[in-house]
């Protein structure tokens, strides 16, 4: 795992935190540096900075360390973002009757004039 060189070193910057990502800005509000939810890794908190492990296109770690007195209210937000993800997936997810259709209905796709991708289509949709 590498360190994250950013494209601009700043003494202090802005972290923003949303259910898209984190996103550094610098004092013109500026992106400095934005990292979608679903390229973060992990973090780790230390009592005055925190750091990201995040991958990148070619699926490679790298990590970013930032030094703040706000490791707490960073926690909160990214615990936060985290409970309503497993809250909307839970919502979203099937039941094993659901299971059992949809894996009928890919088999069934194999050889019908139904694609298995329509059947996916038609199960986001809503559809059985």
């Amino acid at each position: 795992m590498s360190s994250s060189v950013l494209p601009q070193r700043t003494s202090s910057a802005f972290l923003e935190i949303s259910n898209w990502g984190i996103r550094l800005l610098d004092h013109e509000r500026q992106v400095i540096k934005a990292i979608a939810m679903s390229l973060i890794h992990s973090w780790s908190p230390a009592s005055k900075s925190i750091v990201f492990v995040c991958t990148n296109s070619n699926m490679e770690l790298y990590s970013i360390e930032l030094s703040t007195t706000q490791c707490d209210a960073i926690l909160k937000c990214l615990q936060q973002i985290v409970k309503q993800v497993l809250t909307s997936r839970k919502e979203r997810a099937l039941s094993e009757t659901e299971v059992i259709d949809l894996l009928s209905a890919m088999r069934a796709a194999k050889t019908g004039s139904k694609s298995q991708l329509d059947v996916l289509k038609t199960r986001r949709a809503g559809g059985t």
